[in-house]
């Protein structure tokens, strides 16, 4: 018995949302990048708690969460941390090899801004890397911090894939953040 092109059309339409409620699903609750991935992701604790409250060296609100799907590297500092200006090397060498593959926050902690900017006009500015007071110390307490520096390295999905207490070391970094580049490829 031959198919009417009526019924022939309204199985394709149901095909097509059929196919479409499917890609959905996945996309929404079971991809690893997904956005129900993202939504828990260690990031948004870090980002959206109302304690949280991150402002750039002009007074603005700053978010560590953002659209971007490049992997976010955040290095706690001070001025008072000896280990902050080679950190900062390591940071620029770093911005210079992977450029917008990556997003670097430099979050100072618990100083007022005329300190943290009085510091970086001591050293070489470093293109690209975005700095961030947290006068609080809210990041720090919350990725449970005890050494200084620190710096961590979270994937597109915000969940934290390296996490280093103590001076950086350019070769942990640079091999963590090809790993996380190579499986993201």
């Amino acid at each position: 018995m031959p198919v009417s092109k009526h019924a022939f059309i309204t199985l394709l339409l149901a095909g097509a949302v059929f196919i479409t409620l499917i890609v959905f699903v996945y996309l929404y609750y079971i991809s690893p990048t997904g956005m129900k991935a993202h939504r828990s992701s260690d990031i948004v604790a870090l980002s959206k708690s109302e304690k949280a409250s991150y402002t750039s060296l002009d007074g603005n609100e700053i978010e560590l969460l953002n659209d971007s799907d490049v992997p976010l590297i955040v290095t706690v500092w001070a001025s008072w941390s000896p280990y902050t200006p080679a950190d900062f090397l390591v940071l620029k060498n770093i911005k210079q090899s992977f450029g917008d593959k990556i997003r670097i926050v430099a979050l100072n902690r618990m100083e007022p801004k005329e300190t943290a900017q009085a510091f970086l006009e001591t050293i070489d500015p470093i293109e690209g890397v975005e700095h961030i007071l947290d006068e609080e110390d809210f990041f720090f307490k919350t990725v449970g911090g005890y050494a200084m520096p620190e710096t961590l390295l979270f994937d597109i999905v915000g969940n934290i894939q390296y996490h280093k207490r103590g001076i950086l070391e350019e070769s942990e970094l640079l091999s963590a953040l090809n790993a996380l580049l190579t499986q993201n490829e």
